[in-house]
Order: structure tokens, then sequence, then C-alpha cells
């Protein structure tokens, strides 16, 4: 089937002219990278990659984890990707792909987060317990919470940290482990983010609701949401919030929760992703459908990837995206 343009108060959307085919899933591949990380050759690397409609990417890299992947985040400002996997292990790579750090014993991790600006990560595991990481993916410290924990999301220097619970509690916690503030949402936040350039934190349940907060709780907007939320993520300033809405496709709100964009393409959108400044977006489908467009909704490439993909993550100029696949493949492409 087609992207099937929707047009919301004049924006542009996807594709919005030509129609768009995509093809039947390749066969599938089986390159990875060897036990220590060296990246394998692109060329030789997943043929989805060059099929398709549109500009396609270059393969700058593409390598693999222990396990099946549970998780992607960016250290942003060093362009280094951090991995969690079902085996237990946590993994950086540098922008070359190559292992720049690797951590084993971390079991039952389900969320990762990592500072834009900062060597500092956090994961949560064994749904309960939340850690914050240094650079070498060493523990700094643990909390445990005694309801289950949804997200975590970390400032862009790693001062502060929020944590969403499922009894509808936020916590921000400081560096030293010490409770700054504590409020609950209208629903339990399945997906945080801090917005870089403001004191914000933005919050989607996984359904029916979008809402933002100030630091100390306060509640800027909330949003009524007639779809599922797959994922979320911001822009620098905030002023693009970008959801993964399942069947109701991909939707943009401004800083101020207003919806300005709705995005229908075929599948079911489940993981987005955008630059610093929102020149770029990408979207990723159920039925594994891969998108990547421009600032103004124009189609750049889109295929269809050999197996799930379970996490995308973009540069801050978003000059290039890093897909995570369910068995542990990771893939660098640059436009």
């Amino acid at each position: 089937m087609p992207v099937q343009p929707v047009l919301r108060r004049g924006l542009t959307c996807i594709h919005k002219a030509e129609q768009l085919m995509i093809p039947a899933a390749p066969p599938k591949a089986h390159a990875r990278s060897s036990e220590h990380g060296f990246p394998m050759n692109g060329s030789d690397f997943a043929p989805w990659v060059h099929e398709g409609k549109g500009t396609p990417p270059e393969v700058r890299w593409n390598t693999a984890v222990d396990g099946r992947l549970v998780a992607l985040a960016m250290w942003r400002e060093a362009g280094i990707v951090v991995a969690a996997d079902e085996t237990g292990t946590l993994t950086a790579f540098d922008r070359g792909g190559r292992v720049h750090e690797l951590r084993r014993g971390w079991p039952n991790v389900s969320r990762l987060a990592w500072a834009d600006a900062a060597g500092t990560g956090a994961v949560i595991q064994q749904r309960t317990l939340v850690t914050r990481l240094d650079a070498a993916l060493r523990e700094l410290w643990t909390i445990e919470f005694p309801t289950p924990v949804l997200d975590v999301a970390l400032t862009p220097y790693g001062q502060l940290m929020a944590v969403s619970l499922e009894d509808r509690s936020v916590l921000l916690i400081g560096p030293q482990r010490q409770k700054i503030a504590e409020f609950d949402a209208a629903q339990p936040l399945h997906h945080l983010r801090f917005v870089p350039e403001r004191p914000v934190m933005v919050g989607a349940a996984d359904q029916g609701l979008l809402a933002a907060f100030g630091l100390d709780g306060t509640e800027y907007f909330r949003e009524r949401l007639l779809t599922v939320v797959g994922d979320l993520c911001v822009t620098g300033d905030g002023g693009m919030i970008v959801i993964a809405g399942h069947n109701h496709g991909v939707q943009i709100f401004d800083e101020n929760g207003q919806n300005i964009a709705l995005y229908a393409v075929d599948g079911t959108v489940h993981r987005v992703a955008t630059g610093y400044t929102g020149e770029r977006l990408a979207a990723a489908t159920l039925e594994r459908q891969l998108y990547w467009a421009d600032e103004d909704g124009q189609l750049i490439w889109a295929t269809r990837v050999d197996q799930p993909v379970v996490a995308l993550v973009a540069d801050p100029l978003a000059e290039w995206l890093v897909c995570g696949l369910q068995d542990g493949t990771i893939v660098r492409l640059d436009w």
C-alpha cells in the first residue's frame, strides 16, 4: 500500500505526491561483527539498505551485541552509541562502530538513557532498580523503588534524572541520589524525556496522554491522545514533540501541546527518532518498514528491513541514523 498523505494545519506530510511502494522483505542477513566488535564492511551487509524507494544511505558501519537487543541510547556530543542486550551486557560503540566500553552483569535491563553532553547514563533493571552509570559503564549508585519503574531520562549534562513509576508518580533525582521533587501525573508515564534547552519534562502514557511538566512538577499542558504511544522524542528547544502513534502514524506536537502534523504511513509506527533541530525524522513500523524524511515531511528514503526494528537514534544534526535490530545487529546509516 502507498503512504497515505494526511495534512494537518497546512503542513506537508511524509509523502505528498508520488506513491511509495514498499518492496517485499529481502532474505535475512546473517552478517555480524566479530566478538571483539570490529565493524563489518557495509557493502556486504543487508540488501534492504540499497532497496526500497528514494536516496539510499551509506552503511558507515554495522556490528552486533551478544544477544537480542533491548535498548539503544546515544551520548550525542561524543557520537557514542550505548546498547543493552538480553544477555545482561552493556556495550558502548564509538563513531567508527568499534567497541569503546563493554560491561557484563546487567540482568533484565528494560530501559537505557544517556546524557547528551556528558559521560553518564542510567538503566532500569529487574523492574524496580535504577542505576546511574559512568562513562565506562560502571555503577555509580543504585536506587530501588517500591513499584515498577517505567522510564528514566537525564538532563543534557546528567545532573538530574527523572524516573516515572507505575503508580503514576514521577521523581526528580539529583547527582547524589537526593530527591529534588516528586509529583503525580494523570496516568503512568511509559515515556519520559527532558527538553534539552528548557527546564521541562515531556511524558506520554502508553495510551491516552501527552503532558509536559516543570522541574517542580507544574503541569504545563495535558493533551488527550486517541492512540497507543510506542515511542517519544523531542527536539532541542521542545518545539517538536514526536510520538510513534501506532495505527495513527507519526504525530507531531508543539511546545504547547498542540497537534501540528500527522504523518500517516503504511504500517504500525512504533519507533521514532529526530535530530536536535528536527531537520530529519525517522520512523519504523511493526511491519519492519523504515522511513527517513526531511523537515518538511518529504520522504528521502524508505525500505523494508529484514527483521524487527527495536530502536532508532539520530545524531544531533540528523546526518546519520543508528538502527538497532532485534537479533542484536546495529547499523549506522549516513546520508
